[in-house]
């Protein structure tokens, strides 16, 4: 489906969206906007299969969009993944914007544990902390393609063999303001 959809919680500590360790807790359609409000996501889980985003359905675990997505006063936490951006991926040029969030504990085997994008990326007033990457780069961020700025935001205990905080490939850019 696509469209505008805009889906609100009372609260990270409230309520909770689990993929309960077998699947993703969300996925945004291209051609669909989207906000996730005031909710944790917590253990999803991108499997190895083929998909609909070119890298397979081995992309973000909790979140991946190919969409417009926004997600605002949000925990994503303890999500995992065999290839990019176990806490949320954004794949296909998408768009996305976190603001006032939380990513934390997420684990993947190749790039961008916390954040995997390859469009235009907005991270502000969010932690991204203690997410880890195994095999590759990026254990916070990792930006494949077009650009990632972060505003009054804080990058602490990622690991990653390279790039721990942010990597930068594919002639993407960084702001860090």
């Amino acid at each position: 489906p696509t469209g505008e959809i805009t889906i609100e919680g009372p609260g990270a500590d409230v309520l909770a969206i689990s993929g309960n360790n077998v699947s993703r807790a969300f996925l945004v359609n291209p051609g669909t906007t989207a906000q996730i409000v005031g909710l944790t996501i917590t253990n999803g889980t991108a499997a190895s299969q083929a998909g609909v985003n070119g890298y397979g359905n081995d992309v973000g675990g909790g979140i991946d969009s190919l969409g417009i997505l926004t997600v605002n006063q949000c925990v994503i936490s303890n999500n995992q993944g065999p290839y990019s951006g176990a806490g949320i991926a954004s794949t296909n040029n998408a768009s996305l914007t976190v603001i006032d969030s939380i990513i934390t504990g997420n684990i993947v085997g190749e790039q961008g544990r916390g954040i995997f994008s390859q469009g235009n990326t907005s991270v502000q007033e969010t932690s991204i902390t203690g997410n880890s990457a195994t095999l590759n780069a990026g254990g916070g961020a990792y930006a494949a393609a077009g650009s990632i700025s972060f505003v009054d935001s804080t990058l602490s205990g990622n690991t990653s063999p390279m790039g721990a905080a942010i990597i930068s490939a594919n002639g993407s850019s960084i702001q860090l303001i």
